[in-house]
């Protein structure tokens, strides 16, 4: 305890406290980063889809098929990129608001 006219040996700060932010932005900024390369994914299988549909072969009915079950595999995959950034940029999001309050 300072005696009287005696500094404290720490300053007393009427600043509030800096909140950390960078973990919650970083994970809001992945989550971006997921849904964008999601939406690659979906641009590029969509794109693969309508070329293989224009250019099947009549005699090999059963390639063509399989062309289309690739290309729509590779479609849900793109969905469920979309969706786990989504997740995640919400999660981030909810962190960011609760550090900022």
């Amino acid at each position: 305890m300072p005696q009287y006219g005696m500094m404290p040996t720490q300053p007393m700060s009427l600043e509030p406290a800096k909140k950390d932010i960078k973990a919650p932005l970083a994970i809001v900024v992945l989550g971006i980063v997921l849904i964008i390369v999601g939406v690659i994914i979906y641009a590029w299988a969509m794109s693969n889809a309508v070329h293989n549909v224009t250019n099947t072969d009549p005699n090999d009915p059963f390639s063509s098929m399989d062309q289309v079950m690739a290309d729509a595999s590779l479609m849900m995959a793109s969905y469920a990129v979309m969706a786990i950034g989504g997740l995640v940029f919400l999660v981030g999001l909810v962190l960011l608001i609760v550090k900022m309050v």
